[in-house]
């Protein structure tokens, strides 16, 4: 790999400047945030993106590159994920996140491909161009970071998680500084002494930030990292010349995940928390609860496995289907209404939402890449793809505990690093299918991105608007109501808690005594989140109030099976079976109400005298 030796390569060649703007677009992507909305780095970054990448396919179209596309088992099994994926949309109970996380991974494909092209026909250029970029960005991620830690009064766990750099989540931040770090450390191998200079500081910052943040996985994630890199080094050297084939490794270790998460790792999980518990008895619940969560949250993912196995629930469905498992033993999501959008598990979450089908099209994909550039690895040109191979490894470990595979500027260097893998192990690979085109031809990717800009910029409109619903929701009902209707599009119904923007508006308008609406609303936010404890609890009422109390009732049932801690529905039957007469029920539903209240002692007090009376005119 011959060295860059000036700050940007020269333009003058479009090649050159079709990868200086793609370079420009990932790293611009990587940063930008929009303050006006709830989440702002996913959406407004999945916006920029788009129009950008929208903009360059133009750019290249023009310029009628020769393009060869060659499908073998690495870009058919991406391309099979990816199409699984989006058909788990039909199947999906909200398909408004069906359609956003499945634009996401076309995005990544995307990305993907073209940086394949780009590093097949100016590797040099491109990969220099990666790095330096790569440098700007840490360089800014510091000086954001620096900042936020300046505002700290102290540096214990609980503060840290206020530094997110430009990522939103101090985890987050992490796990892109891993990533960062491998285009840092390749370029001091490659650029030349002016640059690595700046490389050196770059990577000096990188690490230290990544020792402040003290996250365990990504620290986890280096380790990994260093010794695959050593391992390799190590088999090179004095491993046996000839090599397992690729094929075998793949299928050897297509097994291994599958037994792994299909069979070892759930009972793992719950020995894990029975051992959580024993910890919490013996210290009188004062050991951290918080500490088990995560254990509960991947025990909870495997009841939907099991209800999905095949299939999954659907794309971007997770955060609706979870409840379903019950809230039981999450205290923070059943006392503080804290609601959980993803299982911290970027593995379970790919099989909760795609089944085994889409886990092992995922599998194959990575261990065709990491398997392939394992036989290919050669004495004299190895060190750099030794040290991809090594950090693709160490963020598959991240994604273990973390959830990477959400976020826009992961998704985008994830893919560049496997797309420069995929360059140095395709030379042995058996080509299914090979076309070869002029860029011209590539026209019809054009709807298909500015559908992505539609998608990014509907999404942007909700949770700008959602933002504002939440600014007046104990103010100004209509206010809410006009908010919601704005914010609602065929992908954005519910909000980044799972609560569906109906529910918001039916509860404006049971405020404003319009019980027709409301109880439409109702419905129609049930049918977006159906396992929603808030919103299977007030449509209960709403049935209750239109004179259907079998179906309240029934509805009542399920609110408080999913949340047992959730004191309103039991409130509400025990005072249905008050109104009824069913003095028994009504004293087993109040003894089983987990909290005291005004609401629930009233109710004893009205039992007591109805019990009394009755004994009088008996």
């Amino acid at each position: 790999m011959g060295r860059i030796n000036q700050l940007f390569p020269e333009l003058s060649k479009d090649t050159n400047r079709i990868s200086l703007l793609f370079v420009f677009i990932c790293s611009l992507s990587s940063i930008i945030l929009f303050p006006l909305i709830l989440d702002y780095t996913l959406s407004s970054r999945l916006f920029i993106c788009a129009i950008l990448l929208f903009i360059f396919i133009l750019r290249f179209i023009r310029l009628n590159f020769k393009v060869i596309l060659n499908f073998n088992i690495i870009n058919l099994s991406y391309l099979a994920f990816v199409i699984w994926s989006c058909c788990s949309s039909l199947w999906a109970q909200t398909k408004s996140e069906a359609i956003f996380e499945n634009s996401k991974l076309v995005l990544g494909y995307f990305i993907f491909v073209t940086s394949i092209y780009l590093f097949k026909n100016k590797e040099d250029l491109f990969f220099a161009l990666l790095i330096k970029f790569s440098l700007f960005i840490v360089f800014i991620l510091a000086s954001v970071a620096l900042y936020q830690l300046s505002t700290l009064k102290n540096f214990n766990k609980e503060s840290l998680y206020l530094v997110t750099g430009l990522n939103g989540h101090k985890n987050l931040f992490s796990s892109f500084l891993f990533l960062n770090l491998f285009f840092l450390l390749s370029g001091s191998i490659i650029l030349n002494s002016v640059w690595k200079k700046l490389i050196f500081v770059g990577i000096g910052l990188n690490v230290s930030l990544l020792l402040i943040l003290q996250t365990k996985a990504a620290w986890l994630a280096i380790l990994l990292a260093i010794i695959c890199f050593f391992g390799l080094r190590l088999i090179i050297h004095f491993g046996p010349k000839k090599k397992p084939r690729p094929i075998i490794l793949i299928v050897i270790g297509s097994i291994v995940f599958n037994v792994f998460f299909l069979q070892i790792l759930n009972p793992l999980i719950n020995k894990s928390i029975s051992l959580q518990v024993d910890l919490l008895n013996k210290n009188d619940g004062n050991h951290n609860k918080i500490d088990i969560e995560r254990l509960l949250v991947w025990q909870k993912t495997y009841h939907m496995i099991k209800q999905n196995t095949w299939k999954g629930v659907g794309q971007g469905n997770w955060q609706i289907h979870f409840p379903d498992a019950t809230l039981t033993g999450l205290w923070r999501a059943e006392d503080l209404n804290i609601t959980f959008q993803r299982p911290h598990n970027d593995w379970l979450w790919i099989l909760s939402e795609t089944g085994i089908i889409g886990f092992n099209l995922f599998l194959l994909f990575i261990l065709s890449i990491i398997c392939y550039a394992f036989y290919n690895l050669k004495n004299k040109i190895s060190f750099v793809i030794q040290l991809a191979i090594s950090f693709v490894c160490g963020f598959l470990i991240i994604s273990f505990f973390d959830f990477p595979k959400e976020r826009i500027e992961h998704i985008i260097w994830f893919n560049i690093l496997l797309a420069f893998i995929y360059i140095k192990s395709n030379n042995t690979q058996k080509v299914f299918y090979s076309s070869n085109f002029a860029s011209k031809n590539l026209i019809w990717l054009v709807p298909i991105l500015l559908f992505m800009v539609l998608i990014s910029f509907l999404r942007l409109k909700g949770e700008y608007y959602t933002r504002k619903m939440y600014e007046v929701k104990n103010t100004d009902n209509l206010k809410v109501i006009k908010a919601a209707q704005s914010a609602l599009s065929f992908v954005y119904n519910i909000d980044p808690t799972s609560i569906p923007i109906h529910w918001y508006m039916a509860n404006a308008n049971t405020q404003t005594k319009d019980f027709f609406n409301a109880h439409i609303n109702f419905i129609k936010g049930y049918e977006n989140n159906p396992f929603n404890r808030n919103v299977i609890n007030d449509l209960a009422s709403s049935f209750v109030m239109q004179g259907d109390i079998e179906k309240g009732m029934r509805l009542y049932k399920e609110a408080a099976r999913i949340s047992p801690r959730f004191d309103d529905p039991q409130l509400n039957m025990a005072a249905i079976y008050l109104n009824q007469n069913k003095f028994t029920e009504a004293n087993l539903t109040l003894d089983d109400i987990m909290h005291d209240s005004n609401r629930r002692t009233n109710y004893y007090e009205i039992l007591k005298i109805k019990q009394e009376n009755l004994k009088t005119i008996k």
